[in-house]
């Protein structure tokens, strides 16, 4: 049964911008801009602050990530689509995806 599994790892997708960050007033629910510079969203929480008296923000950095085949694994003849293989538990411990 775990011979249908491939072992893979998660790392950062080397295509995609990395911590790209926003925040959000908790009071009134305004929303900066997003930036991969973080002192653009402080300049904006500071400016709303500013204006409003609003002091309270939520801020977060997304991530991007890609699946691949862990080391000495090879790439499935198609992609994976995540909605369609479950994860599952191998029998070495790791995760693994059906292709």
């Amino acid at each position: 049964m775990t011979n249908d599994l491939i072992e893979y790892a998660v790392c950062a997708d080397p295509d995609a911008r990395q911590g790209v960050s926003h925040a959000w007033c908790m009071t009134c629910g305004m929303r900066s801009q997003e930036a991969e510079d973080r002192a653009v969203v402080k300049h904006w929480c500071l400016g709303h602050a500013g204006e409003t008296g609003h002091k309270r923000f939520r801020a977060v950095v997304t991530t991007f990530l890609m699946v691949v085949p862990a080391p000495g694994r090879v790439t499935p003849a198609r992609p994976v689509d995540m909605r369609e293989a479950p994860s599952t538990l191998s029998a070495g411990g790791g995760r693994g995806l059906k292709p």
